[in-house]
């Protein structure tokens, strides 16, 4: 015998048997009635969930600002290669080298000559007391927002990221 007719092939006259068997009401001697299976159409319930995964796939509503300030005048000789967000402000990586902090209104707070070439990553520590930056002069720099204190690593190759401890601002 052919495996497939030994495992009841769909057009074996067993097979057809037994699912008629199964899709059609039987009874049960110790049940008064017939014997439904369980293939029921979706109730209200299941509708009402279809309908949430449709909501689901829609996005987000957004509330944005656009940056007024001085951002237009930042960026008329040089552009901005990375960013990072802070609680209170943004940090912006220029293609010069440059850090420049931005208020959430887009005034300059502060510049500084970081690299001698393109900034690729900028991060903040928690606190948003440091900045950290890396660049394609191969210098990794930290500097403090609020003292004088500036650490300088340069590792002779580009450096492509950097991310600061958020507890930097709490070492010893």
């Amino acid at each position: 015998m052919p495996l497939r007719q030994s495992l009841g092939s769909p057009t074996s006259a067993g097979h057809r048997a037994s699912v008629a068997s199964e899709l059609s009401p039987r009874t049960d001697p110790g049940h008064p009635g017939p014997v439904e299976n369980s293939i029921s159409e979706p109730d209200e319930e299941d509708q009402h969930s279809d309908n949430d995964s449709e909501d689901d796939d829609e996005e987000p509503a957004l509330r944005y600002k656009r940056l007024g300030g001085s951002v237009d005048a930042l960026f008329e000789k040089d552009t901005a290669s990375a960013l990072a967000a802070a609680e209170r402000f943004l940090v912006l990586g220029t293609h010069w080298g440059n850090i420049v902090v931005i208020d959430f209104e887009g005034n300059e707070v502060q510049r500084w000559r970081a690299h001698s070439a393109t900034v690729n990553s900028v991060s903040v520590d928690a606190a948003g007391e440091y900045v950290a930056s890396a660049g394609d002069d191969g210098r990794v720099v930290v500097r403090a927002l609020y003292t004088d204190d500036v650490t300088i690593v340069d590792y002779s190759r580009p450096v492509k990221a950097v991310a600061l401890d958020p507890q930097y601002s709490r070492r010893a």
